[in-house]
């Protein structure tokens, strides 16, 4: 049985396009691997966050006149989302973890590149209805199945202890939460 190269090209070009197709591809594979990267305050794990519409800083309520139904979209940034020419929101999902260690789902509704500074992405979530009205959870994105780093996003009410103390640079929940 006799082999033909495709496009008649002798052997050795067909090795050089061959190794070249795989290089990038591997170097492609490689940096869509990468974990997202939620963009948090640098003295904090507190997610730089704003109400998608006007841009209001945190505590977020879980309700908002903006919408039509009822519900707040919250705004976070960031880094290494490289979604392919075919891919849409179905390759994301999001997560929120509550004081009790419970796990809700948030809906992604946006993503896109932010406008001048293509190396950040702006990621909006729409907050859930089993969310609790008060206190914080710890937020997170899946791309393709490879999980971000975790920020904290406040809902409902702070006191002024909780909002502008230092143990919220801690990772667990029990460092952020005052003991009463």
């Amino acid at each position: 049985m006799k082999h033909t190269l495709p496009c008649a090209l002798d052997w050795r070009r067909w090795l050089v396009l061959t190794t070249v197709v795989t290089v990038f591809t591997t170097i492609a594979s490689a940096q869509s691997s990468k974990p997202p990267v939620l963009i948090s305050e640098t003295t904090s794990t507190r997610a730089i966050a704003f109400e998608s519409v006007s841009f209001k800083r945190e505590p977020f309520s879980l309700g908002s006149l903006f919408a039509t139904d009822g519900r707040t979209r919250v705004m976070l940034f960031a880094l290494n989302i490289n979604l392919g020419p075919n891919e849409d929101l179905s390759v994301f999902t999001a997560d929120a973890e509550t004081a009790t260690h419970e796990h809700r789902a948030l809906r992604v509704e946006y993503v896109a590149p932010v406008p001048g500074l293509q190396w950040l992405s702006a990621v909006t979530l729409r907050l859930n209805d089993d969310l609790p009205t008060s206190g914080d959870v710890l937020v997170s994105l899946t791309l393709r199945g490879v999980k971000s780093n975790r920020v904290r996003v406040g809902i409902g009410r702070w006191s002024a202890r909780r909002r502008w103390s230092n143990s919220n640079a801690g990772s667990s929940l029990s460092t952020f939460w005052p003991r009463h």
